[in-house]
This record gives C-alpha cells, sequence and structure tokens, in this order.
C-alpha cells in the first residue's frame, strides 16, 4: 500500500477515534464562562445573518479586555444555527480539535523531514512517519487537553491555534522548499507567519505567541540556512524586522503590570506570580506525559501561592527545574534537535500566560499547544534511543500503552462532563481543599431542586454553599447563592443576616476579584426584578466598598446606576455614577448611549424606574 494512502487512512482512524471518545461528553452543559460570555449575552443571540448584527457579536463589550471578535463571531453563528445547545457548540469545538489534530500530523511530518538533515542520529529520521501518528494520537487524546474542548468559551484557545499549527505548517512548508531551491517558499513563510498569526489573534491573542515559535523551528531545526548549505541573511533580517514590535510589546506590558491596580483583583502579587509559576509548570509537565484523574481538575484555586523561594520548600527545585529545561535546549539543540525543539515550544507557550500577566495561576487549556510541543520531546527522546530491532519495538509498543493510556484517561474525564451533577460531584472528590469546586457542586444541587423547598437537593445544595463560604479563599459567590436561593424558596428558607454581614466582610478584607462582581451583579438583578427584596441597608454597602476596593471598575459603577434608577428611583445619583464610567472607558458607546439616555430623561423630569441600559445585564454570569 501506498505510504501517503497508509498514513491518511491510519490518520482518519485516530480522528474517528478522538470523535468517539468526546462523543459522550457532547450531551454535558454549560460551565462557569460560558454563561457569561455566551448563554447570558444578549450580543451573541443574533437572529438574522445581517452585518450589523455579526459585527455587534464581534465587539461585544461582555468580554475580557483584549478583544476576540472571530471567537464571538463563532458563537454567535452557532446560535443562530441551534439556539443554546451546548451539544452543538461542544460538537463544533470538538472539530475544531480533530482540524488541529490535522494540522498538527502535517507539521510534524514537515518538522521531522526537516530535521533529517539536523539531526545526527539517522535513526529518529528513519521512524518520521510512525512518530508523528504516534505524537498527533497522543496530542489529541491527551486528558489535559479535555478542557480547551468541552469546556464551549475555550474554543477561543482551539480556534486560535488552528491558525497557529496552520501558521507553523506554511512556515515549515515553505522553508524546506526554500533549501530545496523550489519557489515559493517566501509566501509560505509570509502568509503563516503574517496572515495565520493575525486571523489568530482575532480568536485569541496567545497566536501572537507565532512567530516565536517560527523562530524556535527556525533556530533548531533549519538554523538559518540558505540553499547553498551557507547563511540566510533573509531569514536573519526577517527576525530582526520582527524583534522590534516583539520588544515593544513587552515594554507596554512590563510598563502595564508595574501598576499597583493591576493585582488589586488577586491574592498574589508580580514577584509571588512569578515564584509560583515553575511549580504550576512543573504540575504541567506531570499533567500532560503521566495524567491522573486526581490531580486533573477544573478548579486549581487550591494551589498554594510561592511566599519566597522556600515558601512552599519545593519553589527553589521548580525554578531549577525550569532553568533545566531551558539548559536541555541549549544543550540538545544540535544532537537531538526533536527533543530541544519540543521542549522550547512548550517553554515557549508559556511565556504569555506563565509570567507576568496577572491572571489566574492555573487553567488546563492553556497547555492545548504546550502540550504538543512537550509531547514531540518525551516521544522523540524514546525515538532517538540507540537500541536493537527488537528493543525498538519494545519501545513502540510502550508509547501506544501509553497513547491508550490516554484515551482511557480522557474517556473518564468526558464521562464526568457528560452530566452537571456528576462533573460537580467528581471536583469536590478530587479537589476537596477548592471553595470553587464546593461552591459549583452546592450551586448545582439548588439548580436541580428547581427551588423546590421541600427537595431535599435543595437541603444538600445549602449545605454544601454554606460549607464553601467557609473554605479559605472562598469569593461572596457562595453567600451570593444563599441568599438567592433563601428569597426563591421562601418561606421554606430564611435570608440569614449572617450572609449579609459575611460578604460585607470578604469585601472589605480579601482581594476584589471578578467572582465578587459576578455576585454583586446577580444581586442586582435579583433586587431589579424584585424577586429579592429591594434592602438598601444591605445593597448599598456592598457598592460603595466595592468602589473603595476597585476604584478603576465601571463595570460596578453602571451596576449601582442600575440600582439607584430602579430601586431607589434617584436618577441623578445614578447620571453621575455613569458618567464616572464613561471616564474609566470613554470609547464605550454603551455606556455613553445610557448615559445620554438617562440625561435626557432627567431633563424631560420624567422619572420611569428601569435598567439604564443592557450592559449589566450582558455580564449576568448564569442562568438561574
Amino acid at each position: 500500500m501506498n505510504t501517503n494512502l497508509r498514513n491518511s487512512l491510519l490518520l482518519t482512524a485516530i480522528l474517528i477515534a478522538t470523535a468517539l471518545v468526546y462523543w459522550t461528553g457532547l450531551h454535558g452543559d454549560f460551565v462557569l464562562d460560558d454563561y457569561l460570555f455566551i448563554v447570558t449575552n444578549p450580543d451573541l443571540h443574533i437572529h438574522a445573518l445581517s452585518w450589523q448584527q455579526l459585527r455587534t457579536a464581534m465587539l461585544t463589550q461582555a468580554t475580557t479586555p483584549v478583544p476576540r471578535p472571530l471567537s464571538y463571531a463563532s458563537f454567535a453563528l452557532n446560535f443562530y444555527f441551534t439556539g443554546l445547545d451546548p451539544f452543538w457548540m461542544k460538537l463544533t469545538n470538538v472539530v475544531i480539535h480533530l482540524g488541529n489534530g490535522v494540522l498538527l500530523f502535517g507539521l510534524l511530518r514537515e518538522v521531522l523531514a526537516a530535521s533529517r538533515g539536523a539531526d545526527r542520529d539517522q535513526q529518529t529520521a528513519d521512524r518520521i512517519p510512525w512518530l508523528a501518528l504516534l505524537v498527533t494520537t497522543a496530542w489529541l487524546l491527551a486528558p489535559i487537553n479535555l478542557t480547551a474542548v468541552l469546556y464551549v468559551y475555550q474554543r477561543v484557545e482551539s480556534a486560535a491555534n488552528l491558525f497557529v499549527f496552520a501558521g507553523l505548517w506554511l512556515y515549515a512548508t515553505g522553508r524546506r522548499g526554500q533549501l530545496s531551491g523550489k519557489t515559493g517558499g517566501v509566501w509560505h513563510i509570509a502568509v503563516g507567519l503574517l496572515g495565520c498569526g493575525a486571523i489568530g489573534i482575532l480568536f485569541k491573542e496567545d497566536a501572537a505567541l507565532l512567530p516565536l515559535y517560527a523562530f524556535l523551528l527556525e533556530w533548531i531545526v533549519f538554523r538559518f540556512r540558505d540553499g547553498c548549505a551557507g547563511v540566510s541573511r533573509g531569514m536573519v533580517a526577517f527576525y530582526v524586522v520582527l524583534l522590534l514590535p516583539a520588544i515593544t510589546g513587552t515594554v507596554g506590558i512590563l510598563h502595564w503590570v508595574m501598576k499597583p491596580t493591576i493585582w488589586a483583583i488577586r491574592d498574589f502579587n508580580l514577584e509571588q506570580r512569578l515564584l509560583t509559576e515553575p511549580r504550576v509548570v512543573i504540575d504541567y509537565m506531570h499533567w500532560t506525559l503521566f495524567p491522573s484523574l486526581n490531580q486533573l481538575s477544573f478548579y486549581h484555586d487550591d494551589m498554594a501561592i510561592s511566599r519566597s523561594l522556600l515558601s512552599p520548600p519545593w519553589t527553589l527545585l521548580a525554578i531549577v527545574g525550569v532553568l533545566c529545561a531551558i539548559g536541555l535546549v541549549f544543550l540538545l539543540r544540535k544532537r537531538k534537535p526533536l527533543v530541544a525543539l519540543g521542549i522550547a515550544w512548550f517553554l515557549a507557550a508559556q511565556v504569555m500566560t506563565g509570567t507576568v500577566i496577572p491572571l489566574e495561576l492555573v487553567f488546563e487549556h492553556r497547555n492545548y499547544f504546550a502540550s504538543a510541543g512537550l509531547l514531540l520531546a518525551f516521544f522523540a527522546a524514546i525515538a532517538s534511543m540507540k537500541s536493537s530491532r527488537t528493543t525498538v519495538r519494545a519501545r513502540f509498543a510502550l508509547l501506544l500503552i501509553l497513547v491508550i493510556f490516554y484515551a482511557g484517561t480522557t474517556s473518564l474525564r468526558v464521562a464526568d462532563w457528560s452530566n452537571p451533577l456528576r462533573l460537580a460531584w467528581s471536583q469536590t472528590e478530587r479537589n476537596p481543599a477548592s471553595a470553587r469546586a464546593r461552591f459549583q457542586l452546592g450551586y448545582t444541587l439548588v439548580g436541580m431542586s428547581e427551588y423546590r423547598g421541600d427537595s431535599k437537593l435543595l437541603a444538600m445544595g445549602m449545605a454544601s454553599l454554606k460549607q464553601a463560604a467557609k473554605m479559605p479563599g472562598a469569593s461572596i459567590l457562595p453567600e451570593e447563592t444563599l441568599i438567592y436561593t433563601a428569597y426563591r424558596t421562601r418561606p421554606a428558607v430564611k435570608v440569614d443576616p449572617a450572609w449579609w454581614m459575611a460578604i460585607q466582610y470578604k469585601l472589605r478584607h480579601q482581594p476584589f476579584g471578578p467572582e465578587d462582581l459576578i455576585a454583586i451583579d446577580t444581586l442586582t438583578k435579583c433586587t431589579i426584578e424584585r424577586v429579592c427584596a429591594p434592602d438598601a441597608s444591605n445593597m448599598v454597602p456592598l457598592y460603595l466598598i466595592a468602589i473603595q476596593r476597585s476604584p478603576k471598575s465601571p463595570q460596578i459603577l453602571i451596576l449601582y446606576a442600575n440600582y439607584a434608577v430602579s430601586v431607589l428611583g434617584d436618577l441623578k445619583l445614578a447620571r453621575n455614577l455613569l458618567a464616572g464610567a464613561v471616564l474609566l472607558e470613554p470609547r464605550n458607546s454603551n455606556y455613553q448611549r445610557s448615559l445620554r439616555e438617562l440625561e435626557a430623561e432627567i431633563k424631560s423630569q420624567t422619572i420611569t424606574p428601569k435598567p439604564t441600559g443592557s450592559v449589566a445585564a450582558r455580564m449576568r454570569p448564569r442562568n438561574r
């Protein structure tokens, strides 16, 4: 059988097997950010394929500060064709994942072929076909990549990397063409880096790392050679030009992260994050190569923060481990380029999310590209060992068993994700110290009780929420949900004044984070809709404390403005709050429109208790 045909059939079988592994998980529900950014985001709920509606979806304000227009356009198209059915949105993610597998296989074949002239160990080069297939299979079925597939919102990650893989494939193809004297290589490189990079960034900013990945590929495998075995001055000049915007961007980011207000929403500072992330990176390596169900989790808020080199004591060891990994890249660059490239790609993928930017410390989906590099390094290291034909077959069997282990572990995780309650239970059992996991279990149980006062699920949910509220590091979400549930189920459940007091205490003494904003938003909506009592003595202090703790947050001002109009009937207070939001975000058209409408209402002396706009509604975290 023709080799290409055989490889195509094998790749097709691998894709089908991956789809079957993930199939059960398509029947699961939305989770966390899915509600905030998709389910309760009216900008994405388009009803016509018009440019105006698509543009609104692409420019939605219910997002992170960095725009991701193509990701939101894809969510909007999903809604247009299939509504808010998570099955079809998750299926779209699986298709993207399979597409990435095809692109990764193509990329690996090009890289492995290019390494023939660079790798002193010809045995590795001779095993190119099966090595590319094995790495691709392992990556498609790697348990650490599950959240980038079944977590609907993390399409931003997988779709961005669709163009990262495509860009690198085009780059490798172009460079191999140049070295063999073919024409068109420059266009492949330009389209791969500039075209695919630009499109990928519109899905998620992580795609900005594409030039770095390409540079590492060039430095380690192609080595800036030209077709005559000399140094390609064009390629050297090309990367010198790319270096200028990279330096500019780095300086801008460093200037931004030095502002104290940037870290106000976190319970760690810049120094502590830099100390902690090496431990996280070591965990990523473990979870990628040797995954365990007890360690792989949706919640990692129980990760201890490194306060110094010896607190916790393994902080210094982790830093040394990362430095050793960097050293291996230089040591193996000429002797084992595939291993060096894989390690370099893994480490490079951590540059944006694992260094100075004040993101949360741990999330598995950040390894969607990184895991491909690590698996390449590991499998290439095994394949490059010199041995007899018998031991080669034994190592091949061992790697095949490892791939099957990945498939089995992922299947078990998929089973958890197929049912909201099963997912909540499993996350709590595997993360007993995670306040988020405990909260999600309580929230899920309460939701399944349908707020029936005599339901056992309601009692179990309330107990879980109370336990979550008392756990170290817990946000105000448990107390907010307890209050909301009490109002929904009254008179069966009464509101405990201690819950309001606990909220105020946490807002005053803990970093004000996104979860606190979500909780205040939900309480605002609950009060405006008259589900919760319009208790100004409890609500107003929350706004005032939040404004004091996060003075640069326009969202708090918007929520308070909605409450001022709809509950207090104080239009002048609402106008002042909206004006403050506009000052903080002068380019936000929603804020400006709401302010103009309110000023016109004040001028006409018409006081109508209604929300001041759709901004607060777009921030709704969950569909209750």
